[in-house]
């Protein structure tokens, strides 16, 4: 299986504002979407996002981790006040106790608005 379908796992997740399929994304000990669950809460609420992935490549993997980079494109489609925006992202993946790879770490490392 290819382990990059966990972030468009997650992307679709966002696109159709299901929190139950994105949480099944992230690590058990991913402590900042924990930590972050109302926030997503209250921004499908607020907004319609339609995210695009336009790039997506593994660059680098050992037993214990997978890095993933990508880019992605950000719309509202309906919602509050919300600036449309391309950002590129680091995603850190590791096994869960389930044995599926899934992300325990994500950071935006570049955006620019469009």
């Amino acid at each position: 299986m290819d382990q990059s379908n966990i972030i468009k796992k997650i992307y679709n997740a966002i696109n159709n504002r299901n929190i139950t399929a994105l949480y099944k994304c992230f690590h058990s000990k991913n402590l900042s979407a924990l930590a972050n669950r109302e926030q997503y809460i209250n921004s499908f609420e607020q907004y319609n996002l339609d995210i695009q992935l336009k790039k997506l490549s593994i660059v680098g993997q050992d037993e214990e981790f997978i890095v993933i980079k990508d880019e992605i494109n950000t719309r509202k489609k309906s919602g509050a006040e919300f600036k449309d925006n391309r950002s590129k992202n680091i995603h850190v993946l590791a096994k869960d106790n389930d044995d599926e790879w899934k992300v325990i770490n994500s950071n935006i490392i570049g955006i620019t608005l469009i």
